[in-house]
């Protein structure tokens, strides 16, 4: 009687870690989905024509390629940040003086993202531009209460 109960114990232990184990391995949410939506392209505003959303997709292409190889300079940037804070002794100079590069590249990235949402506003009609105006207020936001950033995912 005793092996019965104790061979079930050890069953249900066994399914139970397995189950935890499972649960442990599924990727976390970033608090927004990083695909191709047309939510994240822009096109859900509505009501666009053919030409609006050639447009957007050619800005978004463009905007694309301006992220990839900020990404690419700032990832070169912080390569070397982390080399040079690794030095016994590290040079505070050379260090800050990357750490200018860095914020400068940021803040000029930050200007195009401005100015690519500026030209997409451009190409919209009054009322769409409500629309696209208002998303763009309270994205991150759920139930009225402030989620944060979410993902890494390039944003208008």
């Amino acid at each position: 009687m005793k092996k019965i109960v104790f061979k079930k114990s050890l069953f249900f232990i066994l399914l139970t870690g397995i189950f935890i184990i499972n649960s442990m391995a599924q990727p976390r949410g970033q608090g927004r989905v990083q695909d191709r939506s047309p939510r994240l392209l822009c096109l859900d505003v509505p009501d666009l024509t053919e030409k609006q959303q050639e447009k957007i997709l050619e800005l978004r292409a463009e905007q694309i390629q301006e992220s990839a190889k900020h990404r690419a300079e700032m990832d070169k940037l912080r390569a070397e940040k982390r080399s040079l804070m690794l030095e016994s002794t590290p040079d505070s100079d050379k260090l800050n003086s990357v750490i200018d590069e860095m914020t400068q590249l940021r803040a000029k990235q930050l200007k195009k993202n401005v100015a690519n949402r500026q030209r997409i506003r451009e190409e919209l009609t009054e009322n769409q531009r409500i629309y696209f105006d208002n998303y763009h207020m309270n994205r991150g936001r759920q139930s009225g209460n402030f989620q944060g950033r979410g993902g890494r995912g390039q944003r208008w």
